[in-house]
């Protein structure tokens, strides 16, 4: 595979997930502005009970990108149409059956999520949520065709889109229709992605026909094999996202739920710049792994150090903008949300640095240590959840989320250099030091100004003092580190 191409669809992610978070920024605050935070946590639990319909998918549609990947190396043609054809008739019956187990069943459990004075405003938003996440499961299936013949950026370019249009819509229609302007915003966003996605990778590969018409036993059995491991991490994931969001019911009420979300959607939209950006790596993985196993070390080797460069900046920038961006955001400062930013950072960020580990791991089938990982976050949780929500209510709740992802990170970092027998040491070479101690002091010096200045100086001079301070202590190791000037050429190379 290019490097060229490998850049290019990690550049498309990058400005998808920049795009996708301002616009979610601006429809959260709409939606609290119009609404108030507990319709956002009634819409964050319904979203969390339905996307259990995902089960369904047996794994099929996270594993399509590698399968397609193999194929095209190979030159078999055939055997792409194959797999699209295959993983999305499985897909859109087993998707399309549990959904509707679920909205048959969603008033005997959805009490368990949300309050009995909001229980009918949930229940109406169950069927549209359904019908968007079996769009989306359908149209999952094209984009993981697009992310294996490696044009991420053409589906980076399609989701950008499709969420201005949800956003737009959402806008447009919230003051008539209320939290239900979500949900339809949300069915046109997955029709519409479906469609576009279906019409490029048909223009991409050829004739790849816009409905499926055919399942390949063999195809079947391959994907089942690979993509029963990766349904064990999806349903970690969503067990993990229903399990959080109902602790934070019980011992925080919905509002809590609503400014988890926001922090959540805040703290993963910041992360997702990167760990989005190294989904280009799934595909290169299994590439490589079919061409030329002995290049999988070297990659993996490229991309820690790569996420160890970037990675404390934009941890210590998120943390010292969060009490800003609350003013800006929200109107005011709010507590709940700016201590749960703060805490999701601790434990995600942290998480960050197995991204490669996590990544390499899907591209060559290795799936068992990122199962490990994802179970012991849910362990985490389920254990100290509960505790530390008797003492602390929901941030308690939000600590058990954070630590259980610091941990998880942690044990699955240990696993991979244990097995390719990586010394512990190159978790943090001296060179990124200086980087992290610098990130540490400017966000600290920061968040003091902040706290010290604000009430006697008003918002903007205590911005600028901090942005000063960050970006004085911080820019010149950064344009000393001996990655900067690689990763520079990389991008120039590619915009040139």
């Amino acid at each position: 595979m290019r490097r060229a191409q490998v850049v290019q669809n990690a550049l498309a992610t990058v400005v998808q997930m920049l795009v996708v978070g301002a616009s979610y920024f601006v429809l959260y605050r709409f939606v609290y502005q119009q609404l108030g935070i507990e319709a956002l946590g009634i819409w964050s639990s319904v979203l969390a009970v339905t996307s259990v319909s995902r089960l369904s998918q047996l794994g099929l549609g996270p594993s399509l990108s590698r399968f397609v990947a193999q194929r095209l190396a190979q030159n078999d043609h055939d055997g792409v149409i194959a797999v699209l054809h295959s993983g999305q008739l499985m897909i859109g019956l087993f998707t399309g059956v549990a959904s509707l187990a679920i909205a048959l069943s969603a008033p005997f459990f959805l009490h368990l999520f949300v309050q009995e004075a909001s229980l009918a405003a949930g229940l109406s938003l169950v069927p549209w949520a359904l019908l968007s996440l079996w769009i989306n499961a359908l149209s999952g299936v094209q984009q993981a065709g697009l992310d294996g013949a490696q044009r991420m950026d053409l589906r980076s370019l399609l989701v950008t889109l499709s969420t201005l249009l949800y956003v737009g819509i959402s806008l447009m229609w919230l003051p008539h229709f209320g939290v239900l302007a979500l949900a339809y915003a949300q069915v046109i966003q997955a029709a519409t992605l479906y469609l576009g996605t279906s019409l490029l990778l048909r223009r991409r590969l050829g004739a790849v026909p816009l409905l499926p018409t055919r399942a390949s036993k063999p195809v079947v059995k391959e994907m089942l094999a690979y993509g029963l491991s990766i349904q064990a991490l999806a349903g970690l994931t969503m067990v993990l996202d229903a399990a959080t969001k109902a602790l934070l019911s019980t011992y925080g009420g919905l509002a809590m739920v609503g400014w988890f979300e926001m922090a959540n959607r805040l703290v993963t939209q910041i992360r997702s710049l990167l760990s989005a950006a190294s989904q280009a790596l799934v595909p290169a993985f299994a590439h490589a792994q079919a061409v030329n196993p002995e290049e999988v070390r070297l990659m993996y080797k490229d991309s820690y150090g790569l996420f160890l460069f970037v990675c404390p900046p934009i941890f210590g920038l998120s943390v010292l903008a969060t009490p800003f961006i609350s003013e800006v955001w929200i109107g005011h400062y709010e507590p709940l949300f700016v201590n749960s930013v703060y805490m999701l950072s601790v434990g995600m960020y942290l998480a960050m640095f197995s991204t490669p580990a996590y990544t390499a791991n899907l591209g060559l089938g290795t799936l068992a240590p990122n199962a490990w990982a994802g179970a012991f976050i849910m362990g985490v949780l389920v254990t100290l959840g509960p505790l530390l929500g008797m003492f602390w209510q929901g941030e308690g709740v939000v600590a058990a989320y954070s630590a259980g992802f610091g941990f998880g990170g942690a044990a699955l970092l240990a696993m991979w250099h244990y097995r390719y027998r990586l010394p512990l040491r190159d978790l943090l070479p001296a060179e990124n030091l200086a980087l992290c101690a610098a990130t540490s002091v400017a966000t600290g010096a920061g968040l003091l100004g902040y706290y010290w200045a604000r009430p006697g100086f008003g918002l903007y001079p205590v911005l600028a003092y901090a942005t000063l301070a960050w970006a004085t202590l911080v820019l010149p190791v950064v344009w000393r580190h001996p990655m900067r000037p690689r990763l520079q050429r990389l991008v120039l190379r590619r915009a040139t």
